[in-house]
């Protein structure tokens, strides 16, 4: 979030930036599957991932990769994230654990 702030701020501040549609990500991909993976990791939960064929995304119907190029924001802002995905979700584990009670943990809701 730090990340995102920084870089909200640095827009608004920028003249070079009015305007312009400007992507601010980590420049890389990771998969569902890969990222799920790795938040059990780093929970130390022996967790099973299930696959819902009904709710996996039609042939077709929208862009299969979603990867923000953040070549823009590097040069217009000077901006690039700082903080890694690891770090950033160690960080929000922590914060959802402390406050745990106040998820429905028992249901799937969208």
């Amino acid at each position: 979030m730090q990340d995102l702030i920084e870089a909200f701020i640095k827009m608004a501040k920028s003249p070079d930036s009015i305007g312009e549609v400007v992507n601010v990500g980590s420049n890389y991909e990771i998969s569902i599957g890969d990222l799920a993976k790795k938040i059990i990791g780093l929970t130390g939960r022996n967790v099973e991932i299930a696959n819902d064929p009904a709710r996996l995304r039609p042939a077709n119907s929208e862009v299969e990769r979603l990867w923000c190029n953040n070549i823009k924001a590097k040069k217009l802002l000077d901006w690039e994230p700082k903080i890694s995905l690891d770090t950033g979700l160690k960080e929000t584990i922590e914060w959802i654990s402390t406050r745990i009670n106040n998820y429905k943990t028992d249901i799937y809701s969208v």
